[in-house]
């Protein structure tokens, strides 16, 4: 019985958690939805959970488009002035209408091995590298998973620049907002593509990364003028069928928002190897606000690299099996590995629930589903 009701608290504390905004004196939660083909962006006073409480601040201005595009232009002061007050008329909005804040450039940017305790469990250095996400991004569609895939999830903190980032920029007084976001991966694609002699190369990262669906995001975006200090309040959960997977502070990351940017713009001039046509991280060698950065996952992901065991028993099997006569040990290897991980249904298997979560941010309730 006691242990019953110290799970039933659990789960009201993470619900009532998963609810809380950020307080207005500290910073504005923004949310965008569409109406009559247009963005409307509305300043977030309440979450019901399904519904929220919101002023229609494209209304009250007259000011449509990107969530980043009309605070640009209305301001930080004028927009926490209205939140601070609250006297404005709210409306409401369910949670399933509102937009992703991620932005609509092509390609994002991602860290990889950014939390210490993640590169570990993947047996990598401990050394986070950069690679571009290239799909679009979505609230919380179904992910489908195909029957050749090994599908795996990431909870990250994202952030979107509000101003442009060149060469010539002071990146430590740049602004960057904040919102939730998943990072999914095919294990089976990244195996076959990666450089494991160099996994900081990031080659193989963008493929498997970058599938429709692989970029889901939450519904709000928060801007603060201590955004550093709100950066290290912010846990991130991930659960899989009810069950805690990933939770940790964003404070862990090895290298911080800024420094993420800063490093993006260093290597922009520099071939980045992953993808087969060796473009560049950036393309006009600058980071603009269309732009998200993916700032890494914490532990906890379902996928972990074979042991010494299956690699001795697999390498004798090459051997006696004569398949060194027609293919490369580390290949063989990858694929044996492969093909246990999809015979005993290790990743993410249609029907599984998944509720990423970060708080002041609220949550992504994704659904795996077979193909149609």
């Amino acid at each position: 019985m006691k242990y019953l009701l110290t799970l039933m608290f659990f789960a009201m504390s993470f619900t009532a958690s998963a609810l809380t905004l950020l307080p207005a004196n500290k910073g504005i939660t923004l949310a965008m939805t569409e109406q009559n083909d247009q963005l409307l962006v509305l300043l977030v006073v309440k979450n019901h959970g399904d519904n929220i409480d919101a002023i229609n601040l494209s209304e009250k201005f007259a000011l449509t488009g990107d969530v980043v595009a009309v605070y640009q232009k209305l301001g930080y002061e004028k927009i926490q002035s209205i939140a601070l007050n609250n006297r404005q008329k709210t409306q409401s909005y369910p949670i399933a209408n509102l937009l992703s804040p991620a932005g609509n450039h092509p390609a994002h940017i991602a860290a990889g091995l950014n939390y210490h305790k993640h590169a570990d469990e993947v047996e990598a250095k401990q050394k986070p590298f950069l690679f571009a996400k290239s799909t679009t991004p979505t609230r919380s569609e179904a992910i489908k998973v195909y029957k050749h895939e090994l599908l795996d999830y990431e909870v990250e903190l994202c952030a979107r620049p509000l101003t442009k980032i060149t060469d010539t920029t002071d990146i430590l007084a740049t602004e960057f907002a904040l919102f939730l976001c998943g990072d999914f991966t095919d294990r089976a694609l990244l195996m076959r593509g990666i450089n494991l002699d160099n996994i900081q190369s990031g080659q193989g990262f963008e493929q498997a990364k970058s599938k429709t669906g692989y970029f889901p995001t939450g519904p709000f975006m928060i801007i603060s003028k201590d955004w550093r200090t709100l950066v290290n309040d912010i846990e991130l959960t991930t659960k899989l069928n009810g069950q805690i997977k990933q939770r940790a502070m964003a404070s862990e990351m090895v290298w911080p928002i800024d420094k993420i940017a800063k490093n993006t713009l260093l290597q922009s001039n520099q071939v980045n190897a992953s993808t087969s046509q060796h473009s560049p991280l950036l393309t006009n060698k600058e980071l603009n606000s269309d732009m998200s950065i993916l700032t890494g996952t914490p532990e906890g992901i379902m996928f972990s690299p074979p042991d010494t065991r299956f690699k001795i028993a697999t390498a004798m099997k090459y051997v006696f099996s004569g398949s060194f006569t027609s293919t490369e040990l580390k290949k063989y290897v990858i694929e044996q590995y492969i093909a246990e991980q999809l015979k005993h249904k290790r990743l993410l298997q249609p029907s599984d629930q998944l509720t990423l979560s970060a708080t002041y941010l609220g949550s992504i309730e994704l659904t795996i589903s077979e193909p149609e």
